[in-house]
């Protein structure tokens, strides 16, 4: 549709130029028309004054010719001869300004000729110099997000900044919950959870001689609460009481031999983790020490294997458990030098251990 109209506007333009320009010759011609009638007219009283000139000229040479003039009558001849070609000249030199005139305003001037074939195309020119820059142009669209670059080399570290104003509050600490084995009570700013006192097997585990179960140490709270159940051992899995099994180690503070093995569940409001580190009885700086004790586990010749843990070096017996009824066993672990380097370890030395928060 622009093409079309594009083409009617041209062809309407190129008409009006050629209207144009038909005129333009029409008056053109009127003006030279109009202009030779008016130099013909010039020329023909021009004609007529030569021609009354010359008329005075011959009865001018005829009187001569007649009579001979007096001396003061040839001399008055001889002033208007000379006037007479005066005149004459001066007629001459304007008719043929007239004609020249004439002549150029008759000349007209021809159309343009056709363009010729285009010549071959010269040598390159040198290069311009830049140009003024022009105007901001507006602001485009934004294009796409481009791919992440590689990561650049960090910079120099700025000067300090200064102090910023002091945050709001945060939250408190959720506190942190351990396990304390052989005790039924927590010590320092710890509370207790749940306790097993009174009731055999809270500090609970797989059987010894079992090859399969749990090969973990649990501390079962004093009131289980039962759902779906099926009457009678099904000979599936099953959890035992721990007994203690020091066999004459005089480390801890009561007779524990044979007893089966509270536990507590404790927890602190004010700190966020805890650890337990062996070979050692105290934290390391900044840690609080929860309590400390010796690293027990199971008999390494026995058929079930269990985790180390930290026995309070006060450890307590459930009451009436003194039975030797086996179940879960806990022994006193001690270092060895076959593999581990003789100093600082000594051989067959009991290993003490620490319960620490933070």
């Amino acid at each position: 549709m622009e093409q079309e109209s594009l083409k009617n506007r041209t062809s309407f333009a190129l008409r009006l130029v050629h209207y144009g320009s038909v005129v333009c010759l029409l008056l053109c011609l009127v003006f030279l028309f109009v202009s030779f009638a008016f130099m013909n007219e010039r020329i023909n009283t021009l004609e007529n004054e030569l021609m009354e000139l010359k008329t005075s000229h011959s009865l001018t040479q005829e009187m001569r010719t007649t009579k001979p003039p007096s001396r003061q009558k040839r001399q008055v001849d001889s002033t208007t001869m000379l006037q007479l070609n005066t005149k004459i000249v001066s007629l001459e030199s304007r008719i043929n300004e007239l004609f020249r005139e004439l002549t150029a305003k008759t000349m007209l001037r021809g159309r343009d000729g056709r363009d010729g074939t285009p010549g071959p195309a010269g040598p390159a020119g040198k290069d311009g110099r830049d140009g003024r820059q022009g105007p901001k142009g507006p602001r485009g669209y934004m294009g796409l997000k481009g791919e992440t670059g590689e990561k650049g080399i960090p910079g120099p570290e700025g000067p300090q900044g200064p102090q910023g104003q002091r945050g709001l509050q945060g939250p408190r600490l959720a506190g942190v919950s351990y396990n304390l084995w052989g005790r039924t009570n927590c010590s320092g700013d710890a509370t207790v959870v749940y306790t097993g006192k009174d009731i055999a097997g809270f500090m609970a585990s797989g059987f010894y001689t079992h090859t399969g179960g749990g090969s973990n140490f649990l501390c079962l709270p004093n009131n289980p609460v039962f759902e779906e159940t099926i009457p009678g051992f099904q000979n599936t899995a099953a959890i035992y009481g721990t007994e203690y099994q020091p066999n004459g180690f005089k480390g801890f503070k009561n007779d524990i031999h044979n007893h089966n093995a509270p536990c507590s569940v404790c927890h602190v409001k004010s700190r966020g983790s805890q650890i337990m580190i062996p070979a050692t009885n105290k934290c390391p700086s900044g840690w609080t020490k929860e309590y400390s004790g010796y690293l027990m586990t199971e008999y390494f010749n026995h058929a079930h294997e269990n985790e180390f843990v930290c026995i309070d070096k006060d450890a307590e017996a459930i009451p009436g458990s003194h039975g030797d009824t086996n179940g879960a066993l806990l022994y006193n672990v001690q270092a060895t030098c076959t593999t581990l380097p003789c100093k600082p370890y000594i051989d067959g030395y009991e290993l003490t251990c620490v319960v620490c928060s933070k």
